[in-house]
């Protein structure tokens, strides 16, 4: 199940120190380029809530650029302090080899608009982004790639952002290329790519050319394209996600293919416990869709993705590969995977300990490639616990429990080598989640709605989540978290939380794998939000 929030959702804190000689905005210096100007290496721009006109460059300065979640740890900071273009260019720029001391944090950056990464543009540098939300951005002039970012040439490391409603020709929300680039808790949502002329659009969501990137509990959703890879689009690229969520994505128009994803020109991705659902596309590929390229889809989820033509699921086009181990595909149409050949060169779709609704008869190869059906495949409802809320774990009686493998070989690749730490039961499960019999719901513990005055991100989560609680001090009795018998594992010292923003950091790395509560006791009820704990 997923929880998301655009604006209030709470992010993770990490510790932040400040170095060098501090200077303050509009105290000091009025604008922030001002005091990019009289800063050296090593300075802090500190930055008060307000809006901001302005557009401005690094100018290859190592320096901190932040606003009061520097000091304060309130995200709320983050909606405050706003950096406007108002369509004079790209809001922010590095482009004078800046390092990972070069870091931008906490602010709103909008209105910018420009060739090429109307939010911010990176040019062969390497800066330290987070706790940014970067909104309606554009770089939609004629064959305009990056409307939230663009960047080139860059190793950096992105956490913590929310790029969202950024529109360019190419890559709505992001474009990135020729680099080595990771992701951690970053939201890609209603980003739109548009195309130009008759050219279509390659990446809606993130348009990713020659590189290596990473994704890490990252969220793709609600992207448009006009053309192909309505979530991400990638070419000639390395491509690892994992624990990621692909969904509601829309690959439109006459050249709609890859709802979720795109991968094209040699690109060699793995998706490991991620979901792919409710993605579509006007032609063919609703969850994905493939050309000249190689995916491995370890332990993850594809539910209910449609394509006009064929292959709600996965779509493959001249010598491409597809392996699937220990994954669901489900609900992705009468035809869940079909072939196409244009060079003559075939495909191949090999699927192992897996649940795949209609089994190979369902796949359709059009005399373009080979499918190998391996080990341990099943067609069977896999039981989802809650289809309606988008919860895909397991139903205590899912036919994907203990159906899994724990090492898998593929043609002297190991695909899949698990310790026994990292299941439950005598063998791991088919699908993103591992379920936990020993934590299985209890008769005696009565769930109400989960409340929207009560939020977690990320969720589902590994070690540490937070949590944000958007209701009055003085309704509040107490906060505790439960296990599935109703055992309290965490008590919070709730004055402490009222009087801190209302956020808490809920560090549950000494706790197993499963389903927790947290409890919120008001005047008069108590209200849960499920927390999903993955190892």
């Amino acid at each position: 199940m997923k929880t998301l929030s655009l604006i209030t959702t709470a992010i993770l804190l990490i510790n932040s120190q400040i170095y060098g000689y501090i200077i303050s905005v509009p105290d000091d210096i009025g604008s922030i380029q001002n005091a990019i100007d009289l800063s050296e290496d090593g300075d802090t721009v500190l930055v008060s809530p307000g809006i901001y006109q302005e557009c401005i460059n690094f100018n290859g300065k190592n320096i901190t650029v932040g606003s009061l979640v520097l000091t304060e740890f309130d995200l709320n900071y983050m909606l405050e302090t706003v950096i406007d273009a108002n369509g004079r260019g790209s809001v922010v720029t590095f482009n004078h080899g800046e390092t990972v001391n070069a870091v931008l944090w906490g602010f709103t950056l909008t209105g910018g608009s420009s060739r090429n990464g109307g939010g911010i543009y990176i040019e062969n540098a390497s800066p330290t982004l987070s706790y940014l939300i970067i909104n309606n951005n554009n770089a939609d002039q004629a064959g305009g790639m990056g409307g939230g970012i663009y960047a080139t040439g860059s190793n950096s490391s992105l956490e913590m952002l929310m790029i969202s409603e950024n529109h360019a020709s190419y890559g709505g929300g992001l474009a990135l290329l020729n680099g080595n680039m990771n992701f951690r808790f970053v939201t890609i949502v209603m980003n739109e790519g548009l195309g130009a002329g008759r050219s279509p659009c390659r990446g809606g969501g993130a348009m990713l050319l020659n590189g290596n990137y990473s994704f890490l509990q990252c969220e793709v959703n609600g992207n448009i394209a006009h053309g192909t890879g309505a979530g991400l689009y990638a070419a000639r690229c390395g491509l690892t996600m994992r624990k990621c969520y692909i969904d509601h994505n829309r690959a439109v128009d006459q050249s709609g293919t890859g709802g979720g994803l795109s991968l094209q020109n040699e690109t060699i991705a793995t998706i490991k416990n991620c979901q792919l659902f409710n993605n579509s596309s006007t032609i063919t590929g609703g969850a994905m869709t493939l050309y000249l390229s190689r995916v491995n889809i370890i332990n993850s989820t594809i539910f209910h993705n449609y394509a006009d033509s064929s292959a709600g699921a996965l779509h493959l086009l001249d010598d491409c590969s597809s392996i699937v181990v220990n994954s669901i595909l489900w609900q992705n149409g009468e035809i869940p995977v079909s072939f196409r050949l244009i060079q003559g060169r075939t495909n191949l779709f090999a699927s192992a300990y897996s649940d795949i609704q209609g089994g190979p008869q369902a796949i359709q190869t059009n005399n373009a490639g080979n499918i190998d059906w391996l080990d341990g495949n099943i067609d069977d409802d896999p039981l989802f616990f809650d289809i309606e809320n988008e919860d895909f774990s397991l139903n205590r009686n899912s036919p994907c429990i203990d159906a899994g493998t724990w090492r898998f070989v593929y043609n002297g690749d190991t695909l899949v080598n698990m310790s026994q730490f990292e299941y439950y039961g005598d063998a791991p499960d088919m699908g993103a989640y591992e379920y936990n019999s020993d934590e299985d719901f209890a008769p005696t513990l009565v769930l109400p709605s989960q409340s929207s005055l009560i939020n977690a991100y990320p969720n589902p989560f590994n070690g540490r989540v937070v949590i944000k609680i958007e209701k009055p001090q003085k309704e509040v009795m107490g906060i505790d978290i439960i296990d599935n018998s109703g055992r309290i594992v965490k008590t919070f010292d709730t004055p402490s939380i009222l009087f801190s923003n209302n956020t808490i950091i809920w560090d549950a790395n000494h706790l197993s794998s499963g389903n927790y509560f947290l409890r919120v006791h008001s005047l008069n009820k108590s209200e849960f939000l499920k927390l999903i704990l993955i190892r």
